[in-house]
């Protein structure tokens, strides 16, 4: 699972849009969380949440890497500054050209597509949802890239596939 979300995450990195520094990390991290909170026996409406609010703080800690700042406080001050800064520019039809909230974006993206993948797969094993999302965010994305076919297509569905039999194997042996 984590090769294929890592697949849009390289995808992503060498469109080479903006910096997205962390990006492996998200994906991975987010990976790692979706599967521990999926197998915490809870009801899923307390710990769904809890996964996308531990998102929200990493990714915003990876932006705060982004920025120049001395003390994580400084550099945490600076990103929301700078996304207030986007924000009333977007709100009152002015142009800014600063790519932190897109570097954002994608670190967000990413964390929910790993998340969201890892959570379903390792709480009801239905790796069809993330295969979906993650399939249609790699397409996306290459939709906006020169090439037409691409290896990371390729390598995506190769990923995908033994994914599918390796859910599929382990769902027999369970019957």
């Amino acid at each position: 699972l984590f090769l294929v979300v890592g697949t849009v995450a390289v995808t992503v990195r060498q469109g080479d849009w903006v910096d997205t520094p962390g990006m492996f990390s998200v994906v991975f991290w987010s990976c790692i969380v979706g599967l521990a909170l999926a197998k915490v026996r809870a009801p899923w409406p307390l710990l769904f949440p809890a996964g996308i609010a531990i998102g929200a703080v990493f990714v915003a800690w990876q932006g705060s890497r982004m920025v120049e700042g001395g003390s994580l406080i400084s550099s945490f001050s600076e990103l929301w500054d700078r996304l207030g800064i986007w924000s009333d520019a977007a709100t009152t039809d002015q142009i800014s050209t600063d790519l932190l909230p897109l570097s954002l974006t994608l670190l967000g993206t990413t964390w929910v597509l790993g998340y969201v993948s890892s959570w379903f797969l390792f709480r009801s094993t239905n790796m069809w949802i993330g295969l979906v999302l993650t399939g249609t965010a790699l397409l996306t994305v290459l939709s906006f890239l020169p090439d037409i076919v691409r290896a990371e297509f390729l390598v995506f569905m190769l990923l995908a596939m033994l994914l599918v039999v390796r859910i599929t194997t382990l769902k027999h042996r369970e019957q």
